[in-house]
C-alpha cells in the first residue's frame, strides 16, 4: 500500500461486480447473495443487467412473483435482454402464464446463440403448456398446496374461574 487512493477505474460499482460475480451453487451462498444484491439495490435500480440478476437469484429460489417484479423491471430498461427475456418467460410460466415461453421459444427457433440447457428448458414449459394445467405444475420446482385442518375439543384450562358451571371474562 502506497497510501495513494484507487483510481476511478479500478473502483467497481457493485451494480457491475454483483451480477457478474460466480453463480452460486448452494442455496446459502445464493440467499448471501441475494442479501447482498438486496443491500447495493436501492443504488442499482436503474441498471438493468443488475436487476435482471436479481430476479434470476429470486427465480432460483422459487419465489416467482418477487422474481417477475424484477425481471419486468429489468426488461422496461433493456427490452433485448436475452437472459431476462427467459427468466421472465419461465417466471411466467411458473405463475400459471405459459404463453410468454412458448412465444419464446417459437422466436427463438432458428437462433444458433441459445445455449442447449435454455432451449431444453423452453422446450419443457411449451410440451407442459401443450398438455395443460396440470402438467404445467410438475415443470415447476415448486408449487403452492393449501391445506386447512380442523381440530374439536374443549378447553380445560377453567382451574381460575370462580366456579366450574361459569366463566367470568374481564375487559382489559
Amino acid at each position: 500500500m502506497d497510501g495513494t487512493a484507487p483510481t476511478p477505474a479500478a473502483i467497481v460499482s457493485p451494480c457491475k461486480a454483483l451480477p457478474n460475480s460466480p453463480w452460486p451453487t448452494t442455496p446459502i451462498a445464493r440467499r448471501e447473495l441475494l442479501q447482498r444484491m438486496d443491500l447495493a439495490r436501492p443504488g442499482c435500480i436503474g441498471d438493468a443487467p443488475f436487476l435482471a440478476a436479481l430476479g434470476a437469484l429470486w427465480l432460483d429460489e422459487g419465489e416467482h412473483e418477487q422474481a417477475l417484479v424484477w425481471l419486468e423491471r429489468a426488461l422496461l430498461l433493456e427490452p433485448e435482454l436475452p437472459g431476462a427475456q427467459v427468466d421472465h418467460a419461465l417466471a411466467l410460466a411458473a405463475l400459471g402464464e405459459p404463453a410468454a415461453a412458448i412465444a419464446l421459444a417459437q422466436a427463438w427457433q432458428i437462433r444458433t446463440d441459445v445455449p442447449p440447457a435454455v432451449r431444453h428448458r423452453l422446450q419443457q414449459v411449451v410440451q407442459a403448456a401443450a398438455r395443460g394445467p396440470r402438467a404445467q405444475a410438475s415443470v415447476q420446482r415448486w408449487f403452492r398446496q393449501r391445506e386447512l385442518n380442523l381440530v374439536l375439543g374443549y378447553e380445560t384450562n377453567l382451574d381460575n374461574s370462580p366456579r366450574l358451571v361459569e366463566l367470568t371474562l374481564t375487559a382489559p
